[in-house]
Parts: structure tokens; C-alpha cells; sequence
């Protein structure tokens, strides 16, 4: 691990619920300027804390956007056993995969991009972002 040739990974998910325990659910993130910019700063720290970690020891730290939805789920059965069921946070059965944007916000898929954007500069050590369109199949002229 020593001088880069392998990485200690650090994953995250539930940041928009980290958000709505934080900040309450009145607003979506996805509408406020000031929300996205505390979600931001809240994966800027877990890269910061990778990168002190890398300083401290020698060893190669990186920051995962971690897209595990089977851990979404138990991670969440394991809040909600914990918290109880929680509005926006546990509510739902999941936790939202790493910064990507809550499913139940329907948005086109630039729009999903560009909210999902920042993130990926942030988390290198690696990410998974994808759009959902209508169905092409028949749109021949495409």
C-alpha cells in the first residue's frame, strides 16, 4: 500500500439522507443552492480526511462513491432498527447510493448530471454515474 500501489478505500452512501437528517425535508436538494453546497462540503471532508490519512501513514487513500444497493438496503434496515423510521431518511427501505440523486426526484437526465456533477472530481477513486431516457427503439430516425 506503500507509495500508491494499492489503495484503502473509503465508500460512502446516504447523502441525500444525511442530508434530510441534517437539514430537515421541507426542501430537496436538488432545489437549493445551499443544500448542495453542504453536500459537497460534506464528501470535500471525507476526501480531505483520505488525503490526511495518505499524509499520515504513507499509504494510499482514495474516496469511493460507492454504488452498493444491496448495502442501501441493510444499511438502512440497520438505521431504521437503530432510529426508528425517520421522514426522508429511513422512510424509504434505502439509502440513496453515494451523491446520486434521490430516484424519487424525476428529472431528465442532463438535469440528473448536472446535479451529480461536482461530485465524481471530488471521490477519484471511483464512481458510477448513468441516465435513464425514454425508450429509443422505435425512434428510428435517431
Amino acid at each position: 500500500f506503500k507509495n500508491g500501489r494499492a489503495s484503502v478505500s473509503l465508500g460512502y452512501i446516504g447523502l441525500h439522507e444525511t442530508i434530510y437528517a441534517l437539514y430537515g425535508t421541507e426542501t430537496h436538494v436538488y432545489d437549493s443552492d445551499a443544500l448542495r453546497a453542504k453536500a459537497i462540503a460534506i464528501v470535500q471532508r471525507l476526501r480531505d480526511a483520505t488525503d490526511a490519512w495518505k499524509k499520515e501513514t504513507g499509504y494510499c487513500f482514495s474516496l469511493y462513491s460507492t454504488p452498493s444497493e444491496n448495502l442501501c438496503s441493510r444499511f438502512c434496515k440497520i438505521d431504521t432498527k437503530d432510529f426508528g423510521v425517520v421522514a426522508g431518511v429511513t422512510d424509504k427501505g434505502y439509502s440513496t447510493t453515494s451523491f446520486h440523486l434521490d430516484v424519487a426526484k424525476q428529472v431528465n437526465p442532463d438535469d440528473k448530471m448536472d446535479f451529480e456533477m461536482p461530485y465524481p472530481a471530488i471521490a477519484k477513486g471511483g464512481f458510477i454515474c448513468y441516465g435513464e431516457s425514454l425508450n429509443m427503439q422505435h425512434n428510428v430516425e435517431a
